[in-house]
């Protein structure tokens, strides 16, 4: 994946989280690639929404060992995650990391922290790509 189509993944990633109304955690807080509300809605993490199946966002949840980052599940050897590179990797790890450092109450900030932390990471590999 070039970092254009990665760029463009990560954000319909976040419009997703927006759509749902919600971060992907359960109400004691812990986070989710991919979960089930009680009222049966499927809700996912940032990262969660860019995996292509709940199969896969299982899969994730699965291949847990030792803390449930993207970047630990990757170290692991996580197929999904083979297919980025060592800098969309890190933009993922921050990604990830906004999300699940927000504030049940703080969702409205959502869009404006990825704005803040994660197109400016977005950009840069884009501008890199183009040299």
């Amino acid at each position: 994946m070039n970092n254009t189509e990665f760029k463009q993944a990560v954000i319909a990633a976040v419009d997703k989280v927006i759509e749902q109304g919600q971060l992907g955690r359960n109400g004691g807080g812990s986070c989710y690639y991919t979960m089930t509300t009680a009222d049966g809605k499927e809700i996912c993490c940032p990262v969660g929404h860019m995996m292509p199946s709940t199969e896969t966002r299982e899969e994730a949840e699965n291949h847990q060992v030792d803390g449930g980052s993207i970047g630990h599940i990757s170290e692991q050897g996580f197929p999904w995650a083979q297919q980025f590179s060592a800098a969309q990797m890190c933009v993922l790890i921050k990604l990830q990391e906004v999300h699940d450092g927000m504030n049940f109450g703080n969702f409205i900030n959502f869009k404006e922290l990825i704005n803040e932390e994660i197109v400016p990471m977005l950009d840069k590999l884009c501008s890199q790509e183009s040299r």
